[in-house]
């Protein structure tokens, strides 16, 4: 029987983040691509400024919680614990 992996419980404090789009060094550390930029309004052909990104987990299941994201993130936004 193949062992079960818990999954890291990762937080992001939104009103901390400066912006995914001005900082993006979680984004760029992260190497199994968790961490992802999305528009805060999703309005068709609306334009958006660095500000109006924000940060979200896209792929859960692929932390490797290597803390990086964590490590790099000069406002100390993004938390990762393992539930248990």
């Amino acid at each position: 029987m193949p062992a079960t992996r818990t999954l890291p419980k990762i937080e992001i404090e939104q009103d901390k983040c400066i912006s995914p789009l001005k900082c993006g060094k979680c984004l760029q550390v992260c190497p199994t691509v968790v961490l992802y930029s999305i528009p805060k309004q999703n309005e068709k052909f609306h334009e958006c400024s660095y500000d109006d990104f924000t940060l979200v987990v896209n792929n859960r299941p692929a932390c490797q919680a290597c803390m990086k994201c964590v490590e790099v993130c000069p406002v100390d936004c993004i938390k990762i614990e393992y539930e248990g």
